[in-house]
């Protein structure tokens, strides 16, 4: 049971999963397949319905329990994906394997179907990591982050509020040190939670909550203003006197 460890809820979710939309246009995102331009691992092909990442036992030989023979890792394997799928190289667990392991200069391949068209997104693995989506250069990750997002919310981005491609793969693709022990906040040390992506997915509008939100920024903005000149006219719940 360890060796599944909740993984699998990527694939149920990410693989074939169909996002709501109040404009009532679906979207869609498969993940299909991932790989390496130089055999740094095995390809990871995933099939329709339900994808299970393994750590597997070599048969007869008690010396190897626990040894891996996919070639990637499970846990690793999710790191790779969440890469590919732009997370940053700093948050990235990839960044603390060394050059001898894990060569710097390899680029990780993951071919995915946003809305019925394919895409292959390319990403070296170095800090100054080059990016590609269907061969198209992005010289940052944030211009590529909203690229991404236009595709999976096409006929609504930018003129509906909608999470960013990012903001919705937190709850769909936990990672394994949130020990999944919170359902809002998906990340270790997540101090502020993101509820955006769980609005979204139960259909609620996000421009009212942004609106909300601020207008409540507003007044706890407007009541400390408030209890600092309270504090300035008065002393000790009398009006001070004029010197």
């Amino acid at each position: 049971m360890e060796a599944i460890q909740l993984h699998f809820n990527i694939f149920i979710l990410l693989r074939h999963y169909r996002f709501p939309s109040p404009l009532h246009y679906k979207k869609m995102m498969r993940i299909i397949k991932l790989y390496s331009n130089n055999n740094l691992f095995d390809p990871v092909e995933f099939k329709s319905g339900l994808n299970l990442i393994l750590g597997e036992r070599t048969p007869g030989d008690e010396s190897a329990i626990g040894k891996k023979t996919n070639g990637v890792g499970k846990s690793l394997c999710i790191e790779f994906l969440n890469y590919a799928l732009l997370k940053d190289f700093d948050k990235s667990r990839i960044k603390n394997i060394p050059d001898d392991i894990l060569p710097k200069d390899s680029t990780v391949l993951l071919d995915i179907d946003i809305n019925g068209e394919e895409f292959c997104i390319e990403r070296t693995l170095d800090s100054e990591s080059i990016i590609k989506i269907n061969g198209q250069l992005f010289v940052n990750i944030d211009d590529a982050q909203k690229y991404l997002t236009s595709l999976l919310f096409k006929h609504q981005y930018p003129k509906v509020n909608t999470p960013s491609f990012r903001q919705m793969l937190g709850p769909l693709m936990r990672e394994e040190e949130s020990n999944f022990v919170d359902l809002i906040r998906c990340y270790k040390n997540q101090k502020i939670a993101d509820i955006i992506p769980h609005l979204y997915l139960f259909n609620v509008n996000i421009s009212l909550y942004k609106d909300l939100d601020k207008t409540l920024s507003e007044l706890a903005k407007n009541a400390q203003v408030k209890s600092a000149l309270n504090t300035k006219i008065t002393q000790d719940g009398k009006k001070k006197s004029a010197t």
